[in-house]
Parts: structure tokens; C-alpha cells; sequence
């Protein structure tokens, strides 16, 4: 999971595309990485959220992005 949020991290820097993840791709921890990042690069990406997340979960990342996430449901 560690080398998906590199490669999250390097395709932010280098592209301006929308990017989609799903929330299978990293765990809690690399979401809430993920979701400060964005908030300091004031990025916009895509979460495709599974089973694995809780409605509070995913509260507190919106949260901690500052609402950078677009939600969709798999």
C-alpha cells in the first residue's frame, strides 16, 4: 500500500487530469496522508468508496482534505 501512495503523490505533482482512486487502494492511515496532502496542495481527486469505509471514516477525511475528495459510492 505504501508504493500506491507514492504513486498517488507523483501523479499529483505531475498531472492536472482528475485522478480516481478507490478507497481498497490504501488503508485509513494512507487515506488520512493522502487527504492532508491534498489539502496542502489544493488538489481535487476522486475516492470510489467500498465496503471498507465507515460513514464516519469518511466524514473525518472530507474533513481533513478541507472537502478535496469527489465521492462515489462502487
Amino acid at each position: 500500500m505504501e508504493r500506491n501512495y507514492r504513486t498517488i503523490l507523483s501523479l499529483l505533482s505531475k498531472s492536472k487530469r482528475d485522478i480516481e482512486i478507490r478507497s481498497t487502494d490504501l488503508d485509513f492511515t494512507g487515506l488520512t496522508n493522502l487527504a492532508n496532502e491534498l489539502r496542502k496542495q489544493d488538489r481535487v481527486i476522486t475516492l470510489v468508496v467500498g465496503g471498507n469505509l465507515t460513514a464516519d471514516m469518511l466524514d473525518a477525511l472530507i474533513s481533513t482534505s478541507g472537502d478535496r475528495f469527489n465521492i462515489k459510492f462502487a
